[in-house]
């Protein structure tokens, strides 16, 4: 018995210690951390709960139906670096109530107060993006 008192509280610990050191996203007021969401592409995350958010403001290359190499490679650029700021944190997800065509929830990502869509349209990662027909980035 005594053991399994041990090993209780140790796990208590470290939950707190793992919860302390993760980075932090606010959604619907909450503080949640963000060492488990995922990049899903260059302007897709997705939650711990599985929820995906559509981030809002710019358009990345595609890495799964990448119509040419050079729009793969970009894609594929998007998405690390869109995970590096995810890692940083603190984030805020600001969701906008409405829904994509593929049932994403569309939501603006801040990260230590900034705008992804403005970071990543910065570093050539992205452009500018309001709804629509996106431009393509292959070569013609």
């Amino acid at each position: 018995m005594h053991s399994f008192k041990f090993w209780a509280v140790a796990a208590i610990v470290a939950l707190i210690i793992l919860l302390a050191l993760a980075p932090d996203a606010k959604v619907g007021g909450q503080n949640l951390g963000l060492s488990q969401w995922i990049a899903i592409d260059g302007d897709t995350i997705k939650s711990p709960a599985g929820v995906r958010y559509r981030l809002l403001g710019f358009d990345a290359p595609e890495t799964a139906l990448a119509k040419c190499i050079g729009e793969l490679d970009l894609g594929t650029k998007a998405k690390r670096r869109l995970q590096e700021l995810i890692n940083t944190g603190p984030a805020q997800i600001i969701e906008s109530g409405k829904r994509d065509k593929y049932g994403r929830s569309l939501a603006t990502l801040m990260i230590g107060g900034r705008d992804v869509a403005s970071i990543m349209i910065a570093e050539g990662l992205g452009r500018p993006y309001k709804g629509g027909k996106r431009e393509g980035w292959c070569q013609q």
